[in-house]
């Protein structure tokens, strides 16, 4: 699986007592997930079906685990792909 992390931030100052200003910042992250699986014969030299997904998460609770969950799902309605 490969994860990209995404972020954005934004700085603001508050001002002080004395005249100056105190710096903060804060952010938000987020992190795209993805997934690829390969299906291959038993010998292992011929690629059957190659499915990819991907989705946008953020933190590690079980809101993520049902989006990846929710991901792959996805991902498997294609598998096994048609006869031709």
């Amino acid at each position: 699986m490969d994860v990209d992390v995404n972020t954005s931030t934004y700085e603001y100052a508050w001002p002080t007592w004395g005249g100056g200003l105190v710096a903060t910042g804060a952010g938000d992250a987020s992190v795209e997930a993805r997934l690829t699986v390969d299906m291959i014969d038993r010998t292992g030299t011929r690629l059957l079906w190659r499915g990819q997904t991907k989705t946008l998460v953020q933190g590690y609770g079980s809101e993520t685990v049902k989006k990846i969950e929710k991901a792959i799902e996805k991902l498997f309605q294609k598998f096994p792909p048609p006869k031709k």
